[in-house]
């Protein structure tokens, strides 16, 4: 959703247009995790040119700066240069919302703009709010994340999975069920965790590193791992897919058979990529997204191979045999037809009536 607020004057010499907040939700409304753009225009509204122009931009809430998910102040700087007398220069700046921040917190967008005329040397500077958005959570929400390390291996090559599922909502997540599970590349792993609603806290998230060797006897190809989290007592699910890009194996057809997925219950639905959540209360009547497969699919360029007989095991000298035992039994059905048509019939004694 993108609000655009009414242009802004803070000062003779500069001016603040067209001034957008992008966020994915209504309004400006966002939940952590999420990315939120900001966009606006810095003009020139006098007659001569400004240099050194500097732009900064921070988020300010009673007196606090607002910090990244490292602890850094999210304080971005822009150097303009100059701008022409009448001209315009655009500022587009995004970021993701951190962990750490309160359900209903508005932070206020902090703008200051510094230059100099270029005519008479005079400073120009000043600062002033141009806008705030919302941090709004849901009552039961996580986050998940994954990748691979390396993202592309041969068969039997060591690989990294790092995992991060987070409470992102404003109630405790007991019995979290985290299933990862691609028994076709070699892993399968399942946790139980609790997951408090405190950003602050240490067991607010499920962090953790998978080690494993990609099996021997895959066929070359894209092999897709889902990471699943089912919490709020079963009925709500979060995943996130990714892709393991397996690009040499000594290839042996018809060697990936057996379960490479979950359990049955989590193979119903179309598949999908990414990140998402549903909701599986069927129960109560909600139909929810529709789950994405358990990425255990075949990669998308296995052709298996079709075995042929070679000269050495045979195939020939049978194909022979068959062909003289057919030209045998025809000949000899072809005698028996012949034999039928020139035998002549004996003659049939007169009947006498008396």
């Amino acid at each position: 959703m993108v609000v655009i607020l009414a242009a802004s004057a803070a000062a003779e010499d500069l001016m603040i247009q067209d001034f957008e907040i992008d966020s994915v939700d209504e309004d400006d409304e966002v939940k952590p995790g999420e990315t939120l753009t900001i966009t606006f225009d810095v003009v020139n509204v006098i007659s001569d040119d400004i240099e050194d122009i500097e732009v900064e931009l921070w988020f300010e809430r009673s007196g606090t700066k607002l910090e990244d998910k490292n602890g850094d102040r999210i304080n971005p700087e822009f150097d303009l240069n100059d701008i022409d007398a009448g001209d315009d220069k655009d500022i587009r700046y995004e970021f993701e919302i951190p962990w750490e921040v309160d359900d209903g917190d508005r932070w206020d967008i902090m703008v200051r703009v510094k230059g100099r005329n270029a005519e008479d040397s005079s400073r120009v500077d000043f600062e002033d709010t141009f806008g705030e958005f919302k941090i709004e959570k849901d009552s039961h929400e996580l986050f998940v994340d994954a990748s691979f390390d390396p993202e592309t291996v041969d068969c039997g090559d060591h690989v990294q999975l790092d995992v991060l599922v987070r409470n992102i909502g404003t109630n405790d997540e007991e019995n979290v069920n985290i299933t990862i599970i691609n028994t076709l590349i070699g892993i399968n792993k399942r946790e139980v965790v609790y997951l408090d609603e405190d950003p602050e806290e240490d067991d607010n998230y499920f962090e953790e590193t998978y080690s494993f060797n990609v099996n021997d006897d895959l066929n070359p190809g894209l092999y897709e791992l889902t990471v699943r989290a089912k919490y709020d007592n079963g009925y709500e699910e979060a995943y996130k897919t990714i892709t393991l890009d397996v690009a040499n194996c000594q290839f042996s057809a018809g060697s990936q058979t057996g379960d490479s997925s979950d359990d049955s219950d989590d193979q119903d639905g179309s598949q999908d990529s990414g990140t998402g959540t549903s909701d599986n209360d069927s129960t109560a009547g909600q139909t929810g997204t529709q789950q994405p497969t358990t990425g255990t699919t075949a990669p998308v360029n296995y052709v298996p191979a079709t075995p042929s007989a070679s000269p050495k095991d045979g195939g020939s000298d049978t194909t022979l045999i068959l062909l003289i035992v057919v030209g045998e039994v025809a000949l000899i059905i072809i005698i028996v037809l012949v034999y039928l048509l020139v035998r002549k019939p004996k003659p049939k004694a007169p009947e006498y009536r008396y």
